[in-house]
């Protein structure tokens, strides 16, 4: 796998897990 390739793929788990943790918090919530 390139450097590329590796950086945007952090960069979409960083995102998803943005998006999820606040939707999840507020399901338990």
């Amino acid at each position: 796998m390139t450097v590329e390739g590796e950086a945007k793929l952090r960069k979409e788990l960083t995102h998803l897990k943005s998006v999820v943790r606040p939707s999840v918090t507020s399901a338990i919530a």
